[in-house]
């Protein structure tokens, strides 16, 4: 299955345009190193995602394209090189705000020395142009937030449709994150071979619930992803 937040933003949210002279993948993997004060103060305790790196190193070496590790992974680089490629991945930490829904946040490598604080906001993802066909927020709860009336469900999605992406693969909760480094990986070898997103991202998910024990093959671990 394949979703829409809104009549509004299918009409006038999608930039739309050619892919054809644009770069194909770039995916980014940010890092978050233990003890970091500015960390702790902004975002809480968070601890590395090793099976995001894997899903990132994975997918690159799938598509093809650039790939922000580390130190790399940083808001700055987001902001200065996202737009420009087809398929954009992000697998990283997330952050939902429950009182203000435009403050949920994607969380990049801290860096003392750029300009920004790491954390993108909805709000921030506005005033972005990303005219890319697919973007892939492979992190906890980006596609949840507050319900608004002719709007839909505004999340860290939504911001990335209303900047432009015609498709957004998202999360509707707090994913695991082996499961979706299997999943992502699934999804990809598929999209590679030319197969369209909604039943690519279907047919990953079966062959993961084929492949796993009963208990590994619970909707929890695979169900959680939707394509918007």
């Amino acid at each position: 299955n394949r979703y829409t937040y809104s009549g509004i933003l299918l009409q006038y949210g999608n930039k739309g345009g050619s892919f054809i002279s644009m770069e194909r993948f770039i995916g980014f993997a940010p890092q978050y190193p233990k003890g970091d004060d500015k960390i702790v103060s902004l975002r809480g305790d968070l601890v590395d995602l090793p099976y995001a790196l894997q899903e990132a190193q994975n997918a690159v070496g799938i598509m093809g394209g650039k790939l922000l590790l580390g130190e790399e992974a940083t808001e700055d680089n987001f902001k200065l090189m996202a737009n420009g490629y087809k398929i954009i991945h992000i697998a990283a930490h997330a952050r939902v705000d429950d009182d203000n829904p435009l403050y949920s946040s994607i969380f990049f490598t801290p860096n003392a020395e750029g300009d920004e604080d790491q954390s993108l906001e909805v709000f921030e993802l506005f005033n972005m142009d990303l005219v890319a066909d697919l973007i892939v927020l492979s992190a906890c709860e980006t596609g949840i937030g507050e319900v608004k009336q002719g709007e839909g469900m505004i999340s860290l999605a939504w911001g990335a449709a209303y900047a432009g992406a015609r498709s957004v693969l998202t999360s509707l909760w707090q994913v695991n994150d082996q499961s979706t480094s299997k999943i992502i990986e699934g999804f990809y070898t598929r999209l590679d071979k030319g197969m369209d997103k909604d039943q690519a991202l279907r047919e990953a998910k079966l062959a993961y619930m084929s492949e796993g024990e009963h208990l590994s093959s619970h909707p929890f671990y695979w169900w959680g992803f939707i394509l918007v």
